[in-house]
């Protein structure tokens, strides 16, 4: 393993007919790292962590609709079945046949479901703020067509929000559903807000914002982690979103195989709220 300061590389590969950014902080002799961020966040969401990490080669990508990414055309969706089989084509093209992952919320849901199908090429699971896809009932599968082709169908009616300046870009992330401080929120718009001719906007594809056509339920979940190899480690926030939700800290529970951490913090707890305690959690992990 390598323990040399990490060379950061601003990188773009092209898969799938997308052009995929990221960010790469290239530790030649490391394990082999795919980073995966949360919905509407960008590969900078690692920024205050990725330098507490020990002997990583890390990749943090900004995942398809997010940050300097290309958008999905058309009608394409964001389900996260999709987005692993951009990755698997991205790791074939770095000829990364074993490598970790380091996920956070919706990234830590994909990493689960990768995990769970391709479990030989998997070498180490650090999960922050996440781990389970959202699921349905079987009852609740039409309903869920529904709603996204309709929401689909109007996209093109949305507009996105356009700020007078881009601090006030920075203030409206720093404040949206999961509040993080405004150091977090600035690395953020770095990576993910434009001029425009009226302003500033944020880059992400309002597509994101439709509900997936289709979810899996419990059980298909639970097979997806009950045939994951490698090593699980979740690391939640005292005042996170697990830790706020009785029934899914049971379902996390009823899986042995996971190492749960609880730490002092909110969902964004791997950023500047809470990186120092996180990173010793997962380098822990990465020794495994």
């Amino acid at each position: 393993m390598s323990s040399k300061t990490p060379q950061i590389e601003d990188v773009r590969f092209k898969v799938a007919g997308l052009e995929i950014a990221g960010k790469h902080w290239k530790n030649p002799g490391g394990i082999p790292t795919l980073c995966f961020h949360g919905w509407l966040d960008n590969a900078a969401s690692f920024d205050f962590l990725a330098p507490l990490l020990h002997d990583l080669d890390l990749l943090c990508l900004d995942l398809p609709g997010h940050g300097r990414s290309s958008h999905r055309q058309d009608y394409a969706s964001y389900t996260i079945w999709r987005d692993v089989m951009e990755i698997i084509a991205l790791a074939d093209k770095l000829a990364w046949q074993k490598f970790a992952l380091l996920a956070h919320s919706r990234g830590a849901a994909i990493a689960t479901i990768l995990a769970g199908a391709f479990p030989e090429r998997v070498t180490h699971m650090g999960l922050i703020e996440g781990i389970f896809p959202i699921v349905n009932t079987v009852e609740e599968c039409p309903d869920q067509l529904r709603s996204a082709t309709e929401n689909l169908r109007d996209i093109d009616r949305q507009r996105s929000t356009v700020y007078s300046s881009f601090e006030k870009a920075v203030d409206a992330r720093a404040n949206g559903l999961f509040k993080i401080a405004p150091a977090d929120a600035r690395a953020l718009a770095e990576r993910a807000v434009i001029e425009c001719d009226s302003g500033y906007t944020w880059l992400y594809d309002f597509k994101l914002k439709v509900p997936s056509e289709i979810r899996m339920n419990r059980a298909h979940v639970d097979e997806f982690l009950n045939r994951i190899e490698a090593p699980i480690k979740v690391v939640l926030g005292d005042n996170g979103y697990f830790t706020s939700n009785p029934h899914l800290m049971d379902w996390l529970k009823a899986h042995q195989k996971v190492d749960i951490k609880i730490l002092t913090g909110g969902h964004h707890i791997h950023m500047t709220e809470n990186c120092e305690k996180v990173a010793r959690e997962l380098n822990v992990l990465f020794t495994q």
